[in-house]
């Protein structure tokens, strides 16, 4: 954000991984950190909805061509920083 606003000329920039990630593995990581049994998981097939696109992500090329921007972290290393942020929050 901050390389963004203090860009010379505005522009509209996608920050994010460049990289597609399956919904079940983010569900998977989530019950692995939280120490929930997968066969808590169900999948209701009538619930699926048909999908034109096969493969969904964003393009970054112009955050790091025009920002000199760098994506360092995995989707996973901020999914775990969100968790224990949540996880702060949560009174047990």
């Amino acid at each position: 954000m901050y390389l963004s606003l203090h860009a010379d000329e505005p522009d509209d920039y996608f920050i994010c991984s460049g990289k597609s990630i399956y919904l079940r593995d983010i569900i998977y990581h989530v019950f692995d950190k939280l120490e929930v049994e997968k066969s808590n998981l169900f999948v209701n097939p009538k619930l699926f909805r048909p999908s034109e696109i096969e493969d969904l992500y964003g393009d970054n090329s112009a955050a790091k061509e025009k920002l000199g921007w760098k994506y360092e972290k995995s989707f996973f290393d901020i999914l775990d920083l969100m968790l224990e942020e949540e996880l702060k929050n949560y009174n047990l």
